[in-house]
């Protein structure tokens, strides 16, 4: 399976640690510094219920901020990221939320609830050209 997605990273200076998976908004507190247009690649293997991920990430547009007197551009140090991940998967969501019919890739699909999560690890490594 593949999709494209959009990746956004933010910069928040002084972190309040109000961010919490009940409320996905309160991720996007600071001020956004990079935004990527993602593909993911997913295989899965059914038997053993093992998930294989994998990212390519090109930035659309980078804002530069400073942490700790050193100014960082995405755009110089990471115009393409790739992210590797795995999981096992499902396990039953214990908060099920609403499928964002408004939003892409979900527009138009129907009314739902995401119902299953799946905990994953992985690594980024920016790609240099």
């Amino acid at each position: 399976m593949a999709s494209g997605e959009t990746w956004r990273i933010f910069f928040d200076p002084a972190p309040d640690g109000t961010r919490s998976y009940e409320n996905l908004a309160s991720f996007e507190k600071g001020k956004p510094v990079a935004v990527y247009a993602a593909r993911e690649f997913i295989t899965s293997d059914v038997e053993t219920n093992f998930v294989l991920a994998r990212n390519n990430l090109t930035l659309i547009s980078s804002t530069p901020f400073t942490l700790n007197g050193i100014t960082i551009d995405f755009k110089k140090i990471a115009p393409r990221l790739m992210g590797v991940g795995h999981a096992r998967l499902p396990e039953p969501d214990p908060s099920p939320q609403p499928i964002p019919t408004n939003e892409p890739p979900f527009g138009s699909k129907g009314p739902g609830f995401f119902v299953l999560h799946e905990p994953i690890s992985g690594t980024f490594q920016a790609v240099q050209p």
